[in-house]
């Protein structure tokens, strides 16, 4: 911790004053030093007389015609060229970003149903652009408030989920739009009977990330007079394909996700007999990580993924 007279003299000190010091140091000459800095022997005299009320010390006395440093300013020496070779790096242009060299693990947060759409060729793209990027993927839809959380800290790189309006100390972005649509087994009878009615009368595994009882579904069936039988509820989009692709229950997955799985099981995708609301998502980030260059390549290569899904 600082104490509070260094605090009071930082507060006496302007960088001025430094590169002032630091020229006298290396020429030990007041005319010399301002002919360096492009200023006045008067003005580095001033700057000169405002160090000496600093330090409480004469720093340099004059020999002749040149200025012999003290004790004190010989022991300053190191410690100045260092602090102006500091000052000097961080304001030195940052260099072009390059995912190639980068060696980095991104945390991000994805549901299974991003994962299936996007992560494959997300990670295709990265295998040639930044081939030593790792995702490190993490889903907890039961607690989105400490995902937000850790997405507005930093700790979380990039989070895709529906959009979320009124975000402090965060930026988003959409990404793309999606409808709903049922899924059954290979050769089951609603495929070519997809009425609301048997829809209704099937057995439904419903996929409830946050473990709804009831959802827009239920709403839509009851305003014809309808009710379902849910006879199973999981949490991931995934889980509830496997179920349908096994037995002769149904389920409502995002459209996407169900072209995605359909062409590696033997599951059928049909649309539903009744008019259902869609969705949008989009990705979140952090407002600190919003001109991180490597944060910024990274929400780019999974915009143009998404745009690509269209």
């Amino acid at each position: 911790m600082v104490s509070i007279p260094i605090m009071k003299a930082l507060h006496q000190v302007d960088l001025n004053l430094w590169v002032v010091l630091g020229q006298l140091l290396e020429t030990n000459h007041v005319s010399e030093a301002a002919r360096r800095l492009g200023r006045t022997q008067s003005a580095v005299s001033h700057s000169l007389a405002a160090l000496r009320a600093v330090f409480g010390d004469p720093l340099f006395v004059r020999v002749g015609p040149r200025l012999e440093p003290t004790p004190r300013a010989k022991a300053l020496a190191p410690l100045v060229k260092e602090a102006l070779r500091q000052v000097e790096a961080s304001l030195a242009p940052q260099a072009d970003f390059d995912p190639k060299a980068l060696t980095r693990t991104f945390r991000v947060f994805l549901s299974d149903y991003v994962q299936v759409v996007l992560l494959p060729k997300l990670l295709t793209r990265l295998a040639k652009s930044a081939p030593r990027v790792t995702l490190d993927v993490t889903f907890r839809a039961d607690a989105m408030d400490e995902v937000l959380r850790d997405v507005r800290e930093g700790r979380v790189d990039l989070s895709v989920g529906p959009p979320v309006a009124g975000l402090s100390g965060v930026v988003t972005q959409p990404l793309f739009t999606d409808t709903n649509v049922c899924v059954v087994r290979a050769g089951h009878p609603f495929v070519k009977h997809p009425t609301a009615k048997a829809w209704a009368t099937l057995r439904h595994v419903v996929a409830s990330p946050r473990g709804a009882l009831r959802d827009f579904v239920d709403e839509a069936l009851e305003e014809r007079g309808l009710t379902r039988t849910v006879v199973a509820r999981v949490p991931h989009f995934t889980a509830a394909l496997s179920l349908v692709a096994q037995s002769d229950c149904v389920t409502l997955v995002p459209a996407r996700l169900a072209r995605a799985w359909a062409t590696n099981t033997d599951v059928v995708v049909v649309k539903p007999p009744l008019a259902l609301p869609g969705f949008s998502m989009a990705w979140f980030a952090s407002e600190v990580l919003r001109a991180d260059p490597a944060n910024a390549w990274l929400r780019r290569e999974l915009k143009a993924v998404a745009d690509a899904e269209r």
